[in-house]
């Protein structure tokens, strides 16, 4: 019997829902991430770390919301990238402020933007063309996740849609401003 508020509240919707446990032992994982990590090398690091906070969390609700075809957990967990992909380019000023920056160090590296440029939050030519690199990366990311979703399942999965086509205008709304503003939001 579980013992912890949380465990008791979850109890029921997991087995109604048939939710794995192996997601929500991820989703602490990507917790334990921020707690113990700041920085991402690679991009392939910076999935995994999306896939825990953001992937599983899409997969659990796609479970919530039903589906007939697994290829929608394909769609969710792609979808989960693509927001939080979202998330971390909204959010680089108000990130660094909190000792943490999520761009990957070696795309850092790639375009030239040390790491003061972003503390400093004084963008640079070459800082804008990273964050237009990483706008167009999560725009084919939701691109991907579309692609995914089988027509079947895309009526269940309405909310996730609905919270997707949010996130794809505010990405929109970010190129539009300039990416390297996020400095300053």
């Amino acid at each position: 019997m579980p013992e912890h508020p949380v465990h008791q509240a979850l109890k029921d919707i997991r087995a109604n829902f048939d939710l794995p446990k192996n997601e929500f032992e991820a989703l602490i994982d990507g917790m334990q991430m921020d707690l113990e990590q700041a920085r991402y090398g690679s991009f392939d690091e910076l999935k995994l770390y999306c896939h825990c906070v953001a992937g599983v969390v899409g997969c659990l609700i796609a479970r919530i919301l039903g589906f007939s075809n697994p290829k929608t957990l394909e769609y969710a967990d792609k979808m989960g990238l693509a927001l939080q992909l979202t998330n971390i380019i909204r959010d680089v000023g108000e990130d660094v402020r909190q000792g943490r920056i999520y761009l990957p160090i070696e795309e850092m590296q790639k375009f030239d933007v040390p790491a003061n440029v972003i503390m400093q939050c004084k963008p640079t030519e070459n800082f804008a063309k990273l964050m237009q690199f990483q706008v167009n990366r999560a725009r084919e990311t939701y691109r991907e996740a579309m692609l995914l979703l089988p027509a079947e399942d895309k009526k269940s999965q309405k909310v996730g849609l609905i919270m997707a086509a949010i996130y794809y205008a505010l990405l929109n709304e970010i190129d539009r401003d300039g990416a390297q503003n996020v400095l300053t939001y």
